[in-house]
């Protein structure tokens, strides 16, 4: 569901489930000077399997689904709010780190650059004293001193790059939607292979995975995106000195994290940066009986 509202037309209460996805956060640019940036963090999660919604207009949901980061720009919140008055978050995802600084907190963090503190989770403590919800998001992960780091996706932290010159670090997979939002007619969610990663399970109808980290310009290429709409980290496989890549765009409407770009200067080449892949946007799922 777009940014609007649900209203419960039905004449009685209407038992729901909702599950709200926040847009991703972009991915590092890579830094001139060090080579490969972060992926961005995956759009925060929030589940709530069992919601009453009274019938009328007065009773409605309103609903503001965030948009994805651009690139090293965390992703907007996706709200959904009820009378009480309560209004339940989805955080925006981490921006991955790179040329214009460290990774940052999100739904789920921001892979780190250059040893860099990776960006924390920040969807676990949101919504406090709200009754129902299950929350989802995980930290970035840590870099190596040339290999950008993956972002945090809903499922699994961030995966680590090592050094020197080993891997970049590949994105969190993140949540398969529950089986009351598997619409065989829908093709909304990844299907497990957006961003070059494997979904640790088939179905389909993944969200939330986070931007895969950029790998070092002259041998190591950049990593998957996370299941879930993360965008792959960039260097082309098999092009020695492969740089001025732009990371791979999350997936629309799935809260995946955008991969990090990657760039590179040596003495005798020009500098050159790639841009970080955009986030994807969020989303609203709602499911109730026919």
């Amino acid at each position: 569901m777009a940014t609007g509202t649900f209203t419960n037309v039905s004449g009685s209460p209407l038992n729901i489930e909702y599950m709200i996805v926040a847009g991703g956060g972009g991915g590092g640019v890579g830094n001139t000077g060090i080579g490969a940036g972060g992926g961005g963090g995956a759009g925060g999660i929030v589940y709530n399997p069992a919601f009453t919604v009274s019938t009328g207009s007065p009773n409605a949901l309103s609903i503001t689904v965030g948009a994805g980061g651009g690139a090293e720009s965390t992703g907007s919140d996706t709200t959904l709010s009820y009378p009480g008055p309560t209004t339940v978050t989805a955080k925006g995802g981490g921006k991955g780190g790179g040329s214009a600084g460290n990774a940052s907190t999100g739904g789920s963090g921001g892979g780190s650059h250059y040893t860099a503190v990776p960006g924390p989770a920040s969807q676990p403590s949101q919504n406090p004293g709200i009754p129902g919800i299950i929350q989802y998001g995980n930290n970035g992960g840590n870099s190596g001193p040339y290999e950008g780091a993956g972002g945090g996706g809903a499922g699994a932290v961030g995966s680590n790059g090592t050094s020197p010159n080993i891997s970049s670090g590949a994105g969190g997979y993140g949540i398969q939607a529950p089986p009351s939002f598997r619409d065989p007619g829908s093709a909304y969610g990844d299907p497990g292979g957006y961003g070059g990663a494997a979904a640790p399970t088939p179905g389909g109808f993944w969200f939330g995975g986070g931007g895969g980290g950029s790998g070092y310009p002259t041998s190591v290429v950049g990593s998957a995106g996370g299941s879930g709409g993360g965008g792959a980290g960039q260097t082309t496989p098999g092009v020695v000195r492969s740089y001025g890549r732009s990371g791979q765009d999350g997936k629309l409407h799935t809260g995946g994290g955008g991969g990090g770009g990657n760039g590179w200067r040596a003495s005798t080449d020009t500098p050159v940066s790639g841009n970080g892949g955009k986030g994807g946007s969020g989303i609203v799922l709602i499911a109730y009986p026919s």
